[in-house]
């Protein structure tokens, strides 16, 4: 009975130590996300462009990534055009930056407004909530999804509902257009 108790302290032992030594290995084998263009990391200071489709308007944003290889990657831009491509609408706004994760998830900092003008009745809707955008990683870093907006609080027609979902797509690209490849690294 006496070896028995001596073994199963030593059997203890040994899971305790194991259990303290699994966070650590497992926290030094974290990885981090890196955007590739074709089969090469993009370097940290790279050209990035946000392809931003809200109900075919988005403002045209381009800019460059602060870092690669980090579990949050960030993009700063600056947008160079409006744009919508429906009649009757209109878009005003931009998307100041993107910030990507090792989770598969973009956020845009940033707010668009959307005017609609159709059967003699004026809506503007604001977007400005564009967090946890999933997308695959590894993958083409591309959100395909909805936004909700509010109305505005001037300008619009009574008859205008208080809110409006529309259709969402986001690509995060690098030179050529091309979606930045998302891959985790050790």
């Amino acid at each position: 009975m006496k070896g028995f108790k001596l073994l199963s302290a030593g059997v203890l032992a040994v899971c305790a130590l194991l259990l303290v030594a699994m966070p650590v290995s497992a926290a030094s084998a974290k990885s981090v996300l890196q955007l590739d263009e074709g089969e090469t990391a993009a370097p940290p200071e790279a050209f990035a462009y946000i392809a931003f489709d809200l109900a075919s308007c988005g403002p045209e944003n381009v800019g460059h990534l602060t870092g690669n290889d980090a579990a949050t990657i960030k993009l700063v831009t600056t947008t160079i055009e409006d744009e919508c491509g429906r009649e009757g609408s209109s878009m005003t706004g931009e998307i100041k930056e993107a910030e990507l994760t090792s989770k598969g998830k973009i956020t845009l900092i940033g707010s668009v407004t959307i005017k609609e003008e159709k059967e003699g009745q004026t809506c503007s809707y604001t977007f400005s909530k564009f967090k946890n955008l999933a997308f695959t990683v590894p993958g083409p870093v591309e959100y395909n999804g909805s936004a909700a907006g509010k109305l505005t609080k001037t300008g619009n027609s009574k008859s205008c509902p208080k809110s409006a979902t529309k259709t969402l797509s986001v690509t995060i690209a690098g030179t050529g257009a091309q979606p930045f490849n998302a891959v985790l690294v050790p």
